[in-house]
């Protein structure tokens, strides 16, 4: 497994959470130039299609009732608070996997395209959408909620499986 020594992660880490977040806006502005507002454009007949939509909750559509605009600037606060939260913790670490700057980044450069979005455009601009037959339909989502997912869950699983390793080592030993 990679390790980086402090400075190399803390290069990687700032690296990484740039391009997630380039990603992320680059995506929104070719959406926002080429695709009306809730127009959508079928990629995939029946499962996957391309939806502008403005979603003024946090991933996935969640918490979009909340009264529009103390909504967007409560869940700024509190995107403003995870960035610093995860990149204060992230920064400190004194070595890294690799695995551990990509779901940091990964959670800090998405958090920063939506936060972004809810400070210029006041919601954020989704528009990946997955859907099978008019049966069932996933929320509309954005690189960055994809991003912010994948991160979390790659935590999840590190913790498992040291969880795991530790467990292990603690039956050899008895």
């Amino acid at each position: 497994m990679t390790h980086f020594k402090k400075n190399n992660f803390r290069v990687q880490f700032l690296f990484s959470t740039i391009l997630f977040l380039i990603a992320d806006q680059v995506t929104k502005f070719i959406i926002l130039k080429n695709i009306s507002l809730s127009a959508s454009i079928p990629i995939i007949e029946n499962f996957f299609s391309l939806n502008h939509q403005y979603n003024p909750g946090i991933s996935f559509g969640f918490l979009s009732q909340l009264p529009q605009p103390w909504g967007s600037w409560v869940l700024g606060c509190i995107s403003f608070a995870i960035i610093i939260g995860i990149s204060i913790y992230s920064l400190r670490l004194k070595n890294a996997t690799l695995a551990e700057v990509f779901s940091y980044s990964a959670i800090v450069g998405g958090a920063m395209g939506n936060l972004f979005d809810r400070v210029i455009r006041g919601a954020v601009v989704d528009w990946l959408h997955f859907h099978y037959f008019g049966k069932y339909s996933f929320p509309t989502f954005n690189l960055a909620d994809a991003f912010i997912v994948c991160g979390v869950f790659l935590i999840i699983g590190m913790g498992i499986k040291s969880a795991d390793l530790r467990k292990s080592k603690a039956n050899i030993v008895k």
